[in-house]
């Protein structure tokens, strides 16, 4: 009986809170979310570029040595195994 109440309860949550309709906006609401979204892309924008030119300036390096390290290695073994 209480996993049957438990289970309606949950059922009907669910069902309630799916129920919220669509949002709609008028011109004038739409022009204010626009330009809302335009200014903080702007603002982020720099910043985002940034960070991305720093993320990739660091994960290029370590590619980089890491494959310098593998060739390296490939080089040495091919050494030893021609002496």
């Amino acid at each position: 009986m209480i996993k049957q109440i438990t289970f309606s309860l949950l059922l009907l949550g669910l069902c309630i809170g799916c129920t919220e309709g669509e949002v709609s906006l008028n011109r004038t609401e739409m022009k204010l979310v626009d330009s809302l979204y335009r200014q903080e892309r702007d603002l982020l924008d720099p910043v985002l570029k940034d960070s991305c030119t720093t993320l990739r300036t660091m994960r290029l390096e370590a590619l980089v040595d890491s494959i310098r390290k593998v060739r390296i290695e490939e080089i040495k073994r091919m050494i030893r195994e021609y002496e």
